[in-house]
């Protein structure tokens, strides 16, 4: 479940592998923010709220070079709990879910550093899923309004302007989304209806609908899910209560066979979304 605990923070850990360090502190202290890599290399980091929970619009470039953070340019408003992806163009979008913000798409132009407003999705939601597909469209699924969603849409990321496509199989929010190799996308986990979900979904961009697939081997919210090199995608961490229940558990998705099995678990219980990074060839 995602909540506020503690304070914001300034630090933010990058690490150097080639020189074995870590990098400068932010600007400005945030939290339940988001990391992307811009094709131009240095990181834009995408804010949420403050130590006053109120949503912010700052954003802010590392400088990989001189390991240091750079100001960009605000956000068209203020936004948090919310989904970002990269087209293959470098630019980025963010939907503003959260803090009494409209629902309403920003979209950033590192090549300026500003933000311009895009197409608003046709349904509100936060907690979604959000993912880059092979043709440069986004896909968003599942969420949370008022109830659990299970409709999912499409951004068009040349028209600038959304379309409903197929419906999950299972309303959800808190999950986690991956594409595949072969260009479909693993939805799995989250919760519905104050459960924590095990179940697991395929969502097909060529006949626009969703399959069912095998079943996590541990119900989980909040975790990570990544695309491995090998093509199975190993999920890790999460949380399998509502209100306890943090896990260190991982296991891997083989989507040849549709099966998960455990492995090794992480050193530490964690929960959260990963920052979301787009390579040049895309997410």
């Amino acid at each position: 479940m995602r909540q506020a605990l503690g304070s914001a923070t300034a630090s933010f850990t990058i690490r150097r592998v080639e020189r074995g360090q870590w990098a400068a502190s932010l600007n400005v202290a945030r939290d339940s923010h988001t990391a992307t890599l811009l094709q131009i290399r240095p990181c834009l980091l995408l804010v949420a709220y403050n130590d006053s929970l109120s949503a912010v619009r700052t954003t802010e470039l590392y400088q990989s070079a001189a390991t240091t953070w750079k100001t960009s340019g605000a956000m068209n408003i203020p936004r948090t709990a919310r989904e970002p992806s990269c087209s293959r163009t470098g630019r980025c979008s963010s939907q503003a879910v959260f803090n009494g913000a409209p629902w309403q798409c920003g979209r950033y132009n590192p090549v300026s550093g500003t933000w311009a407003p895009t197409g608003s999705p046709r349904v509100a939601r936060s907690s979604h899923t959000q993912t880059l597909l092979a043709n440069g469209n986004v896909l968003a699924a599942g969420g949370l309004d008022n109830a659990e969603i299970s409709e999912a849409e499409l951004y068009d990321a040349v028209g600038e302007t959304w379309r409903q496509t197929g419906s999950l199989n299972d309303a959800r929010w808190g999950a986690a989304a991956v594409r595949l190799l072969d260009g479909k996308v693993l939805v799995a986990g989250g919760q519905n209806n104050s459960n924590v979900l095990g179940n697991a979904e395929i969502y097909n961009p060529a006949t626009f609908t969703w399959t069912r697939t095998g079943p996590m081997a541990t119900v989980r919210e909040d975790f990570t899910l990544t695309l491995l090199g090998s093509g199975k995608v190993l999920a890790a961490g999460g949380r399998s209560g509502l209100t306890s229940g943090l896990l260190a558990s991982a296991e891997l998705f083989d989507p040849a066979t549709g099966l998960w099995t455990a492995t090794g678990s992480l050193n530490d219980v964690r929960e959260g979304q990963p920052p979301r990074s787009c390579p040049p060839a895309g997410c």
